[in-house]
């Protein structure tokens, strides 16, 4: 008979193998509307869609007059810029003055010569990333079934196939990273999340290795 606590493991591995088989099956859902959905966007003719216009402001941040724990708004300066066969883009958010505890942007924005040409090409790329983000949270899910398939069948938490198992999985995990950081932005939560869950990997398979050491032993 198994040990009380092995059976936890059992089942709680079939909890999340249910839940990692349910989560795939949204996700590839996710993949087939993002493909007809770019399907469909190609479908608009260039003619249909045209953008043009510009826009001035101003915002002006009082920090005086709110609780000294909020930070009401914090806007980086940005200046981006394209012009290219035809298409003029403009967005420029600029920090004009800061004095006391008030500071003050001025945002610009300009479109020009923008048609259903350039409006269908986004919203494909957006389709392809989202089908393309998708598929690796597939990717991360079969590797996270085949563990919890391994947890529900496993003897004892110190298997040769969970170790490897979850050495799988905490790899697949990695570009998860690279996925939720930007040129300017890191996420520090997925990037210790990750390491926890490699740390804890490489501390199972020390266990592993003192259970075969003792198994010899004895």
């Amino acid at each position: 008979m198994k040990n009380e606590k092995v059976m936890k493991i059992n089942k709680l591995g079939k909890i999340l193998r249910i839940i990692a088989n349910v989560c795939k099956g949204i996700l590839i859902a996710g993949v087939v509307v993002c493909i007809i959905g770019g399907i469909v966007c190609l479908q608009i003719p260039n003619d249909a869609v045209t953008v043009e216009g510009k826009a001035d402001g101003a915002i002006t941040v009082d920090n005086s007059k709110v609780p000294p724990f909020i930070e009401l708004l914090d806007l980086e300066e940005t200046n981006f810029h394209i012009e290219e066969f035809g298409i003029d883009v403009l967005w420029n958010i600029e920090k004009t003055e800061t004095k006391d505890d008030v500071t003050e942007y001025a945002i610009k924005g300009n479109v020009e010569n923008v048609t259903g040409r350039e409006v269908k090409l986004a919203a494909v790329v957006a389709c392809l990333a989202g089908a393309m983000l998708c598929a690796y949270y597939i990717v991360i899910m079969a590797f996270g079934s085949k563990l919890a398939k391994a947890l529900e069948t496993c003897g004892s938490p110190f298997e040769e196939n969970i170790i490897k198992r979850m050495k799988h999985f905490a790899y697949s995990l990695i570009p998860l990273v690279l996925v939720n950081t930007g040129f300017y932005h890191v996420n520090i939560t997925a990037v210790v999340l990750v390491l926890a869950f490699i740390l804890i990997v490489h501390i199972f398979g020390y266990g592993a290795e003192l259970q075969r050491e003792s198994d010899e032993t004895v």
